[in-house]
């Protein structure tokens, strides 16, 4: 008889953990007919910083913060040079979505996560569903991150496009969505399934790139 160890413990926990990050892919991919792969970024001048130093804020970018009164109108800039926090990612994309409903004049269901570049600087990645996507829908959207950082609210700029296949979506979480686990998404609206759309449904047709 071999005694249960705290090693055996911490391998199964592993294993667990792997499995539930293996399920949740597809079981996010399966959740709502998603209409758009999202790619959001912040831009740091709107922070505070020269926009080449986003790529260094692991090495003590605060220490580079540039007099924020040079980089944004008076009425728009933040008090201090710094840099957003997952919190406040959570905060923007949920805001971003609620505008987007107000703007499209329907409901909007999204999944998010937020990451960092190897500097540290964060971007965030989702899919996002617009109960029928309709012409116009991808460069509004877009508008309405970028222009959040004309408002002061952070924003920056985005990459909004339409996924080929289902496919593509279940590519599109194994590759972004789950690498973080469960608990660092980001999700909004209704997220009981609505009825998914034919194989041949989803065209990459629309695209957005504000810059």
């Amino acid at each position: 008889m071999r005694w249960y160890t705290e090693t055996d413990w911490e391998t199964d926990k592993k294993a667990l953990r792997v499995a539930a990050r293996e399920a949740l892919g597809p079981w996010l991919a399966e959740l709502r007919p998603w209409e758009l792969f999202v790619t959001l970024t912040y831009d740091p001048a709107r922070f505070g910083f020269a926009r080449g130093d986003g790529n260094s804020a692991g090495e003590g970018l605060d220490a580079k913060a540039h007099p924020v009164a040079e980089l944004e109108t008076a009425a728009f800039r933040p008090r201090r040079a710094y840099v957003p926090t997952e919190w406040k990612f959570r905060r923007d994309v949920l805001y971003w979505l609620r505008d987007g409903e107000k703007e499209l004049g329907r409901a909007l269901a999204g999944v998010f996560v937020m990451e960092r570049h190897t500097g540290g600087w964060p971007h965030g990645h989702g899919l996002v569903d617009t109960s029928g996507l309709q012409v116009g829908d991808v460069v509004k959207l877009g508008k309405a991150w970028f222009e959040r950082g004309k408002r002061g609210l952070g924003g920056g700029y985005n990459v909004i496009e339409e996924p080929r296949s289902r496919e593509d979506v279940s590519a599109y979480c194994a590759k972004y969505l789950t690498k973080r686990g469960y608990d660092q998404l980001v999700l909004y609206g209704r997220l009981e399934q609505r009825r998914l759309v034919s194989e041949g449904g989803h065209r990459r047709t629309r695209r957005s790139r504000r810059r």
